[in-house]
């Protein structure tokens, strides 16, 4: 074979590597884009204290930076109790937290619980004067409330605590995102007074599912998600890579790893005695040996998301995924 001939024939060989490449990319892209109808959102929650009831909304905004009330200057987890050391308080140690329900109106934060007064507190929005508390053990910034709903806080749960709210500086970065997507997504998001991600979704027949399997039936105010969905098969939501869900796309952070703090009564304030739902979830929803080191022995239970695209979320939308 003479030099043109083989120079012809390396021509023609890299330009069929090169068509071949840009043939499967675009399949690639064009069938990440085909959205399949995976559901339909049946409800939704921001829970304005980190560990209280949640308060149901018919829509929110869904930021970077947590679910927003769409009338209101305050996201999910805007609000959190500390302890005089600055650290957090949950309902893992204070299960009596999930008995605080809490309204939030034209710059005010009402709080009710058993037995206490009804407590209108003013949201420190303008307020620079910030203190160090600390989520997980990492440092970040709140505006204490003030002394009259700190009383409040102390005479319900019998110890002194402190309520601190968000001067939306200082953000954390997202923790805890499962190693095997770490490259999905490069916008990470910034969150607030959240454990690890700004937003969970979990589906009605995954919820079922565990139910059937409970002497005692729990309705979703166990788990907190911000997302309930209806329409899917139970643990659909696992395989939900990308999201979309009206203006706004999510993608898969983690899965949920669940906690003692689902073992708490959310109508008495109370642990479980035998440790459910816990116990029988750790007998089918452990993860697979090879992700033990991101989840442990914690079983899983819903998704973590992260935000791609910001938008307005409302019920009754159509939920889309794709891998």
């Amino acid at each position: 074979m003479d030099w043109l001939q083989s120079h012809k024939v390396a021509i023609g060989v890299t330009l069929a590597v090169s068509l071949g490449t840009v043939a499967v990319t675009y399949l690639y892209k064009r069938g990440r884009k085909q959205w399949k109808n995976v559901g339909t959102v049946s409800q939704l929650f921001i829970y304005p204290i980190k560990s209280t009831r949640g308060v149901g909304v018919k829509e929110m905004m869904c930021t970077r930076k947590g679910s927003h009330f769409i009338d209101q200057n305050v996201y999910d987890r805007s609000f959190m109790v500390i302890q005089s050391d600055g650290n957090m308080q949950t309902a893992r140690a204070e299960p009596k937290l999930v008995l605080i329900a809490t309204k939030v109106e034209d710059g005010i934060l009402t709080l009710n619980a058993p037995g206490m007064p009804v407590l209108n507190v003013e949201i420190p929005i303008n307020s620079k004067q910030a203190i160090t508390c600390r989520v997980w053990g990492e440092e970040t910034l709140g505006v204490d409330c003030g002394d009259d709903v700190s009383q409040w806080l102390s005479d319900f749960l019998k110890k002194e605590y402190r309520l601190v709210y968000h001067p939306q500086t200082h953000l954390r970065g997202i923790t805890g995102r499962d190693p095997k997507y770490s490259k999905l997504n490069a916008k990470k998001g910034k969150i607030i007074y959240h454990d690890g991600s700004p937003s969970n979704i979990l589906s009605e027949a995954s919820l079922e599912d565990l139910n059937s399997q409970l002497e005692s039936k729990l309705t979703v105010r166990s788990f907190r998600p911000n997302i309930l969905v209806k329409d899917c098969a139970p643990f659909e939501e696992d395989n939900w890579t990308y999201i979309k869900i009206g203006d706004t796309e999510l993608d898969y952070a983690r899965n949920c790893f669940r906690c003692v703090l689902t073992t708490v009564d959310v109508d008495k304030g109370t642990k479980h005695p035998k440790m459910e739902p816990l116990t029988t979830l750790k007998k089918y929803r452990l993860c697979n040996p090879e992700d033990r080191p991101t989840y442990g022995s914690s079983p899983l239970f819903g998704i973590s998301l992260n935000i791609i695209k910001e938008g307005k979320l409302k019920v009754g939308d159509v939920v889309y995924a794709r891998q």
